[in-house]
């Protein structure tokens, strides 16, 4: 089981400080109701737990859309939890490069990292890899 793993074991002190509650059950918007509005919206992949140990990080994306997740410009980019729209952010690189600088949300102190990462990527990053710990679907649109 991918939740025995040393690497998801370790992270558990990290969780309990970092990870906020999602809530995804009261967001008020879901994908569906985006696409109506903005209907050009696509989905460039889906933020899966990664089992592999040769990486430290835990989380990563299966892309859908190679073009677009590479493609650098300037974006508008929704993470959702079970269709539910959770994020809202911006970017002026790529996806790729946007969603590798969460990744270091994995440099915490609980983790025995160095600490230096922001705050919002330590919070999003373990936010995600618990709630994927818990058997939710994590998209990015």
């Amino acid at each position: 089981m991918i939740e025995n793993l040393k690497k998801f074991n370790d992270g558990e002190n990290a969780r309990r400080k970092w990870a906020k509650d999602m809530n995804v059950d009261q967001k008020p918007y879901c994908i569906q109701d985006f696409i109506y509005a903005v209907p050009n919206v696509e989905k460039t992949g889906d933020i899966v737990l990664d089992p592999c140990e040769k990486r430290q990080t835990t989380i990563k994306v299966n892309v859908s859309n190679s073009v677009l997740w590479n493609k650098r410009g300037e974006y508008v980019y929704l993470f959702l939890c079970n269709h539910n729209i959770v994020k809202i952010g911006g970017t002026r690189t790529s996806m790729k490069e946007r969603f590798g600088s969460y990744l270091c949300g994995h440099h915490v102190n609980e983790r025995g990292k160095s600490g230096k990462m922001s705050v919002t990527n330590a919070h999003l990053y373990h936010s995600i890899e618990k709630s994927l710990l818990e058997g939710d679907k994590w998209e990015i649109w």
